[in-house]
């Protein structure tokens, strides 16, 4: 391989990397200081817990510890992190990471 293009794409790697961990850190810090209401009826969520959560980003897979809690208007558990992002049940794409999929998907239709 090239000698460039090696240097090129390890230093590529390094600042996705850097990234990735710096997203982590940023939304673990939002997951830390969400407020333990449900944004829906606004009543204070009971017995809460932190629970893994793990997105799929543009610069990879970030892991995150979120909260949630029991909502006792509604009889169901939120994720507190999933309803402030609008991401669904068990949804682990980014809304940014879809956005680039569906241009991507999109493009290469166009040339086809």
């Amino acid at each position: 391989m090239n000698c460039l293009r090696q240097i090129e794409q390890e230093v590529l790697a390094l600042g996705r990397e850097w990234t990735r961990v710096q997203l982590e850190k940023r939304l673990q810090q939002e997951c830390d200081a969400m407020a333990l209401v449900s944004a829906k009826t606004g009543q204070k969520l009971r017995r809460v817990r932190r629970r893994p959560m793990q997105l799929d980003t543009v610069v990879g897979k970030v892991k995150l510890v979120a909260p949630c809690g029991y909502e006792k208007q509604t009889g169901q558990w939120i994720s507190l992190a999933r309803e402030a992002w609008g991401l669904e049940d068990y949804e682990r794409k980014t809304p940014e990471l879809q956005a680039r999929l569906t241009h991507t998907a999109t493009a290469v239709g166009l040339i086809r």
